[in-house]
C-alpha cells in the first residue's frame, strides 16, 4: 500500500482488497462509503492518520503530564492545571482539527464522541489492513 503523501488511486486495490479494507474499517466504526471518500477522494488529516491517543500521547509526554492523566475524559481538564488548554488546541490544530472541534470534542465533549477509527488512527488500521492481506496471501501492489 502506498505510504503518507502518496495519492491513492481506486486502481491501486483489487476489489478484494478493498473489501477486505473497508471490513477492517467497519471494524473501527467507519462505514464503507466514508471510507472509500477518505481513501480515494479527499484524504485524511493528520491527526486522523496518528489518532487522537497518539496525538494526545505525543502533547503529554512533551509537556510532562501524568500517565493518569491521559484518559481522554481526564486530559482537557488536566491541561487546565498544567496552563497548557490554549497550546493543546493550537496543536490539534496544527495537524488538521479545527479549534472549534478541538474545543468541542475535548473540552465539552470530554472526548467521549471520537468514533474508534479516530482514536487508534489510520495509520493504525492500515498496518492491521496489510497484516490481514498478508496473512490471507494477498499480494498488495
Amino acid at each position: 500500500m502506498k505510504r503518507c503523501g502518496d495519492r491513492l488511486s481506486r486502481h491501486d486495490l483489487s476489489p478484494d482488497h478493498k473489501k477486505l479494507l473497508w471490513r477492517v474499517m467497519e471494524r473501527h466504526e467507519a462505514s464503507p462509503g466514508f471510507s472509500y471518500s477518505r481513501f480515494f477522494q479527499v484524504g485524511f488529516r493528520q491527526w486522523e492518520l496518528l489518532g487522537v491517543d497518539r496525538v494526545v500521547k505525543d502533547f503529554a509526554d512533551k509537556h510532562g503530564i501524568d500517565s493518569r492523566m491521559r484518559a481522554l475524559h481526564l486530559f482537557y481538564d488536566a491541561l487546565g492545571s498544567h496552563c497548557l488548554k490554549l497550546e493543546f488546541i493550537a496543536y490539534a490544530n496544527s495537524l488538521g482539527m479545527s479549534r472549534s472541534t478541538a474545543y468541542k470534542r475535548f473540552g465539552k465533549l470530554r472526548g467521549q464522541n471520537f468514533r474508534e477509527y479516530e482514536r487508534v488512527g489510520i495509520f493504525a488500521i492500515i498496518q492491521e489492513f496489510e497484516a490481514e492481506a498478508q496473512a490471507k496471501h494477498m499480494n498488495l501492489k
